[in-house]
């Protein structure tokens, strides 16, 4: 819930620096004000997955539990390869 919050800010933010860099002609500013506006959504994006991944995993603890086995097992046998 925090990083939706927090990147629905930084989205806020991101867009009034693109438009008065726009209103004032400075190139860096609207380009700064960009790129914090891509980042807030992928922020906010993360926080809707994350959130979503707590309310499944909430529901059907042993799905999520048997998910993480498979996910350690694949990781174990890749990284025992070296």
């Amino acid at each position: 819930m925090l990083e939706e919050q927090e990147g629905a800010a930084q989205n806020v933010v991101g867009k009034i620096q693109n438009a008065v860099g726009g209103a004032l002609g400075d190139s860096g500013l609207q380009l700064r004000g960009s790129a914090r506006q891509a980042a807030g959504t992928v922020q906010q994006r993360y926080g809707e997955a994350l959130d979503q991944m707590r309310s499944l995993t909430t529901e059907n603890p042993l799905a999520a539990l048997g998910v993480s086995v498979a996910v350690g097992l694949v990781l174990g046998a890749l990284f025992a390869r070296n």
